[in-house]
């Protein structure tokens, strides 16, 4: 009989074996938690089970697929956002602690009158704007994603939280929409010069999706270009919008946005201390 605490000392030493260091307390639990379908005080308190057979096969084909460099949010199909589980795949970015912190912002800054109507840029999984519409009573959100498949997950994790989100399918760079209809827009679109993805970690260079991740280098700041324009057609007077943006490249971001006549143009830094939020308004 394999009992459930020692398959758990067996899931934490090969997820050392695998080398992934800081990651491995988050990493065991998460997996411990999938498997078993409880929380992990929960699974403590009753270790001494038998695990089953189906458990067995699970935790070693979790680890199998681990190994090679896949992220675990992929292998288990979600990852946290605002402590709220959201679906993802690989047609979709894995949510990060930064546009955390970009909706954050969004938040802080949001009018207090009611309704409020918002637009969500780049969408990819959905979490975005549903966080957004979760968090915010009365908010009416459009949400704007170039690729049919992470389209569909959001579609499913927006369900899922009876996010009443409008979904547009439509390319960043072409899509117009109607003028002077939005309180605010967000986005946190592809940021990564072409030339520094081999800079990038395994698990985010070959799993993640290029659509989502990477810009040409000759042209970084082109989507931020886009993005500004739309601000000042599709903005209120007084509207705002606030992007997340690549680490060194804050003052040529910010640049797009003044020079698209935005006003009051600002960058915040993140949790650890780069420049990762343009934020602008409309006069």
């Amino acid at each position: 009989m394999i009992t459930r605490l020692a398959l758990l000392h067996r899931l934490k030493d090969e997820l050392n074996a695998l080398g992934l260091q800081e990651e491995v307390e988050s990493t065991y639990r998460l997996i411990a938690e999938h498997i078993y379908a409880t929380s992990f005080p929960v699974l403590y308190a009753d270790a001494q089970s038998e695990a089953t057979p189906e458990q067995i096969e699970q935790q070693t084909s979790i680890l199998s697929v681990l190994a090679t460099g896949a992220p675990l949010q992929y292998i288990l199909g979600q990852a946290y956002f605002f402590n709220r589980s959201f679906k993802v795949t690989a047609d979709t970015l894995i949510p990060r602690p930064e546009t955390e912190e970009l909706c954050d912002l969004v938040l802080k800054h949001l009018p207090k009158q009611r309704p409020l109507r918002g637009l969500d840029l780049c969408t990819g999984s959905g979490c975005i704007a549903i966080t957004l519409a979760l968090e915010t009573p009365q908010l009416v959100l459009d949400a704007l994603e170039l690729s049919h498949a992470a389209l569909e997950v959001a579609k499913e994790n927006a369900k899922h939280y009876n996010a009443s989100i409008s979904f547009l399918e439509a390319d960043l760079y072409t899509w117009e929409g109607i003028p002077n209809s939005y309180d605010f827009i967000i986005s946190n679109p592809p940021y990564i010069p072409q030339a520094e993805a081999a800079s990038l970690s395994r698990r985010v260079h070959n799993f993640e999706p290029h659509l989502a991740l990477f810009v040409p280098s000759e042209a970084p700041t082109k989507p931020y270009r886009r993005i500004a324009y739309l601000a000042t057609q599709l903005l209120k007077p007084g509207g705002f919008v606030a992007c997340e943006i690549y680490e060194t490249l804050g003052a040529e971001t910010a640049a797009e946005f003044t020079q698209a006549g935005m006003a009051d143009v600002r960058l915040y830094r993140d949790f650890a201390g780069k420049e990762r939020i343009v934020f602008a308004t409309k006069e």
